[in-house]
C-alpha cells in the first residue's frame, strides 16, 4: 500500500503510440481530404415547414404586437414589500455582522464515552453473575475484569469523576495499621514490582 502513494509513482500511467504528436497534423488533413467535399453535398439534411419562409415576417410582427400589450399592463404579477428596495441593504449588512457565537456540543465527549462503557461493564458483569448464579462472584474471573479495566485506558482522574463524596466515605475503607519492615517491603517490591511500571511513574 505504501508503494502506491503519489510520491512514489514514476510512470504517469499513460502511453502514446511512438511519434504521435509528430503525424498526428498529417492524418488530420488526410482525414479530412478523404471526406467528400461541401461542394458534393446535394442536400443540407434539415427541411424548413412549407411557406416558412413567406410567413416569417408576420409571425414575427404578431409576436412583437402581443408584447407591447403585455408592456402596456399595470400589474407585472410580482410584489415586492414596502420600502424592500431601501431597507434591503441595511438587513443583509446587519445579518453578514452579527457575530452571535453558536456553542457546539461535541457528540464524543470523554465522559459520555466513559459513562457508557462504564454501564456496559456492570451490565457484562450482572449477565455473568446472573446466569452463572450457582457458581455465584467468586467464580467470576478477576483478571478478566481487570483487563478490561486496562483495555478501557481509565486514569484514576476519570474513575474519581465519577464517584461523589458519599462514594469515598472514610468509613468504606478500612485503614490498615500494619508496620512492615524494609526488608519485607523491598522483597515483595523485588518479586512482584514491574521495573518499567516504577520507571514510568
Amino acid at each position: 500500500m505504501k508503494n502506491k502513494r503519489i510520491h512514489n509513482i514514476k510512470k504517469p500511467g499513460f502511453n502514446t503510440p511512438d511519434a504521435y504528436f509528430d503525424s498526428i497534423e498529417d492524418r488530420i488533413f488526410d482525414k479530412i481530404k478523404e471526406e467528400a467535399s461541401l461542394e458534393d453535398i446535394k442536400e443540407t439534411g434539415y427541411s424548413a415547414p412549407d411557406s416558412y419562409f413567406e410567413s416569417i415576417e408576420d409571425n414575427v410582427m404578431s409576436k412583437l404586437n402581443d408584447g407591447i400589450v403585455l408592456g402596456n399592463s399595470k400589474d407585472s404579477g410580482f410584489k415586492a414589500p414596502n420600502n424592500y428596495f431601501e431597507l434591503v441593504e441595511d438587513t443583509v449588512l446587519d445579518k453578514l455582522n452579527n457575530d452571535k457565537v453558536t456553542k457546539v456540543i461535541p457528540l464524543f465527549l470523554r465522559r459520555n464515552i466513559l459513562y457508557v462503557s462504564t454501564v456496559a461493564a456492570a451490565v457484562m458483569i450482572m449477565f455473568g453473575v446472573f446466569l452463572n448464579k450457582p457458581n455465584g462472584i467468586d467464580s467470576l474471573d478477576i483478571e478478566v475484569v481487570e483487563s478490561y479495566l486496562e483495555d478501557q485506558d481509565l486514569d484514576t482522574y476519570d474513575i474519581a469523576s465519577l464517584l461523589t463524596t458519599e462514594d469515598l466515605e472514610e468509613e468504606d475503607f478500612g485503614v490498615i495499621n500494619d508496620s512492615f519492615s524494609e526488608e519485607s517491603l523491598e522483597d515483595y517490591l523485588i518479586d512482584n514490582a514491574n521495573l518499567e511500571d516504577i520507571i514510568e511513574q
